[in-house]
């Protein structure tokens, strides 16, 4: 009899793969569908040959691969080359936008792969893809296992008739897809879970909020899952360094919710801190479909520059809509709190614009932009060249001179403009979808239509990009042929 193993290594070379000395397997658009149909978990890192962060995570991702593929049963580590013209299509398919993107595939599903969220470290990776390689629901059969599971941040026990019913089905489905919010555990015996759980039935336990809560309705995948990531975040998430409360903010940030954000220096001992407590608590309870949370100032220096706010404006309290708008109010006080959220949902107030200084001095060949002069420069009907960026970026550093002659061979072209924006210290307007640096965009003067660059970072490219949009450089411009950074999409955030 084949062993596992065994078998796995036929399929791989029944897929048209060559076993060679890279554990790494390389995906095309023509071999992917047989990868993940014919393995049961695939871990797939789109990247492009150009990218930085690609060519840090390749030595990392080998030695992972090279590990995983022992495991029982084998984790098949894969890399694509995105940017390449038979890869496109399963790029774009998979909503790839910066490299590198890692999508994680199990039983041969096509359609619904995960995020990969972990670290970039041979080791990280191993013990990341290891954890959800095993079964997400552990059976118990003990009073003792079930008071070892209340001892999670969060977890999750579900109780069944049988090990062969369609609730447990659904309830295993929900736990590997939940597995990065709550421990979950399963049994049938209904009496470890205690009165008033029947089977089919579900209680979560939590170290946040009501410690026990019961499951009411239905046991489906559907309407579990929907239940859960509501329990997921707490009635009141705090920005700390708890895994926990890490979790449940990254969950709050990615659902389309309006936040209430309060921001002060969160001391245990501080007055001011447990009366913002109490107040965003009392929030919570009233407001129950906006998301509530605390940051403490002084250990979050990032998230002050997030919501364009420094020290000297804080305590603040603000509210981030579902739409990205931040409503602001600097060096608040509790009592605050409740009319500033009352007059938000009832539409009186103006949203903040983050914002740099303009420049005293902006007569440049690249001209800077501002959140409050972005209007002015990029809607003032010449066709913008704008380059979205980071100061952190290097390979917005590395496009710096070239950018600049760029902008210099269109000076003494009075109906072109070459532009420039730090994306973290300004809002860019929704539609202009900055998801990572650097992105460049032109916006036509005739008719304000927004395309997206993505060809080569090079002076002769940049030139030749404005000039098909009906904006000639100058003919007196020397060319330059910079370094190629390569094609396709930026790098990710």
């Amino acid at each position: 009899m084949l062993s596992y193993c065994g078998v796995s290594a036929l399929i791989l070379l029944s897929a048209g793969l060559v076993a060679g000395k890279d554990a790494v397997l390389t995906g095309t658009g023509s071999n992917f569908k047989d990868i993940i149909q014919k393995n049961d978990f695939v871990a797939v890192e789109f990247y492009a040959s150009w990218c930085g962060h690609c060519k840090n995570l390749a030595p990392e991702w080998e030695k992972a691969a090279k590990v995983l593929k022992k495991n029982d049963p084998p984790v098949v580590l894969v890399k694509i080359e995105a940017t390449e013209e038979d890869n496109k299509e399963l790029a774009s398919k998979y909503g790839v936008g910066g490299f590198p993107t890692i999508k994680l595939f199990k039983g041969g599903d096509l359609e619904k792969p995960s995020d990969y969220t972990g670290p970039r470290d041979a080791d990280g990776i191993v013990a990341f893809l290891s954890a959800r390689a095993g079964p997400a629901s552990k059976e118990i059969t003990s009073a003792e296992e079930v008071e070892k599971l209340k001892e999670s941040s969060a977890a999750v026990l579900g109780v069944f008739k049988s090990s062969s019913s369609s609730e447990l089905k659904a309830f295993k489905t929900v736990a590997d897809a939940q597995r990065d919010s709550f421990s979950f555990a399963h049994t049938t015996e209904a009496k470890l879970a205690g009165s008033g759980v029947s089977a089919p039935g579900v209680i979560l336990f939590k170290q946040y909020d009501d410690p026990e809560t019961i499951y009411e309705g239905k046991v489906t995948q559907d309407a579990l899952m929907a239940w859960l990531e509501k329990q997921a975040v707490p009635l009141v998430a705090e920005l700390d360094q708890k895994p926990h409360n890490s979790k449940a903010v990254n969950l709050m940030f990615s659902q389309p919710s309006s936040k209430v954000v309060a921001i002060f220096q969160a001391k245990d001992d501080d007055k001011d801190a447990k009366a913002f407590r109490t107040a965003m608590q009392s929030s919570a309870k009233k407001s129950s479909d906006l998301k509530h949370l605390v940051i403490d100032s002084s250990a979050n220096a990032q998230a002050l520059q997030y919501f364009g706010l420094t020290e000297k404006d804080v305590p603040a309290v603000l509210v981030q809509s579902k739409e990205d708008e931040k409503f602001i109010k600097k060096n608040a006080v509790p009592k605050d709190l409740e009319k500033f959220v009352a007059q938000y949902e009832a539409g009186k107030l103006k949203p903040t614009i983050k914002s740099e200084e303009p420049p005293k001095d902006n007569s440049g060949p690249v001209k800077v932009v501002t959140a409050n002069t972005f209007d002015e420069i990029v809607n003032s009907g010449n066709d913008v060249l704008i380059e979205f960026y980071a100061p952190w970026c290097g390979h917005c550093k590395q496009l710096v001179p070239v950018y600049e002659k760029v902008g210099k061979a269109f000076q003494k072209n009075k109906t072109v403009t070459i532009a420039k924006m730090d994306a973290t210290a300004n809002d860019v307007p929704k539609k202009y979808e900055v998801r990572g640096f650097p992105t460049i965009k032109f916006i036509s003067g005739k008719d304000g239509t927004v395309l997206s660059y993505t060809g080569d970072r090079s002076e002769a490219d940049l030139k030749a990009f404005v000039d098909r949009r009906g904006a000639p450089a100058p003919k007196e411009a020397e060319e330059d042929d910079s370094e190629d950074y390569g094609t396709g999409e930026h790098d990710e955030l």
